[in-house]
């Protein structure tokens, strides 16, 4: 086989819902398709800053983050891009006036307002990534910011609605959750990500295999040449999933390869 590009989400794929580890498993079937000649690399919505040691420590050939706002191949950045200064101000301003709190995220930091935040799930999350070591130096409203995406959790759905109104026309916006919106820029989807890496190294598409389980992995596995659902996954991704294998905890990862014939 030729080398093949393999793309990798991180929550649901990578690291279990239930155990919140990455299994053995998963670490050494990633090891042995490198062993093989193909390239493997993480594709998430998470920012360089907020991937987690545990993945950053498996041998990956390269990451696309934050919805491909952010790619890199053997630790060199293939591209970076986010919200331009404007459009970072305008966006802090739109949710002053919807009353929404978000988290902003780039490859170095996550910015909120002060604590506490109003909504408790973002007021946790806030703690979560304290835990990170984000989420600490700067606070939206006493500095200015440009970041990557924007990620928050809302129980004003009529407010959310209303910013999400004002902005359109420079984000794409993934409904991620129940209250749960993820928004990159407009044209940052993990697809674009893909496509950067293929062009940089020559590979076509086609020979690539896209791994995820969420909402936002649809336009990952529909333009790779192999989209593979996990055990657990939303419905959207069945239209491209050319199959789906088992759950994280048990060796989905492992078992794609395996079927794919990668190792």
């Amino acid at each position: 086989m030729t080398p093949q590009l393999l793309f990798f989400d991180i929550d649901g794929t990578l690291i279990s819902w239930e155990t919140r580890q990455v299994p053995d498993s998963t670490i050494q079937a990633i090891e042995a398709a490198r062993a093989n000649g193909h390239l493997v690399f993480v594709n998430t919505a998470r920012t360089w800053a907020s991937v987690q040691d545990a993945v950053k420590s498996i041998p990956f050939d390269g990451f696309v983050c934050g919805c491909s706002t952010y790619v890199t191949f053997h630790g060199n950045v293939v591209s970076h891009t986010g919200f331009t200064a404007d459009q970072s101000a305008r966006i802090i301003e739109r949710m002053q006036v919807h009353k929404v709190e978000a988290f902003l995220e780039d490859d170095k930091d996550i910015y909120c307002k002060r604590p506490p935040l109003r909504v408790k799930a973002m007021d946790d999350y806030r703690l979560y990534y304290n835990s990170m070591g984000l989420c600490l130096q700067k606070f939206i409203g006493e500095t200015p910011l440009t970041f990557d995406k924007f990620l928050y959790m809302t129980d004003d759905e009529a407010g959310s609605a209303a910013l999400l109104r004002d902005l359109e026309d420079i984000l794409e916006i993934y409904h991620i959750g129940p209250g749960v919106y993820e928004c990159p820029p407009r044209g940052c989807t993990k697809s674009l990500g893909m496509k950067l890496l293929s062009d940089h190294l020559g590979i076509p598409l086609s020979d690539s295999w896209a791994f995820g389980d969420g909402v936002n992995d649809a336009e990952m596995l529909r333009d790779a040449g192999h989209g593979i659902a996990m055990g657990q996954h939303a419905l959207a991704l069945e239209a491209y999933a050319d199959f789906v294998t088992d759950t994280v905890e048990n060796h989905g990862i492992r078992n794609a390869l395996l079927k794919g014939g990668l190792i």
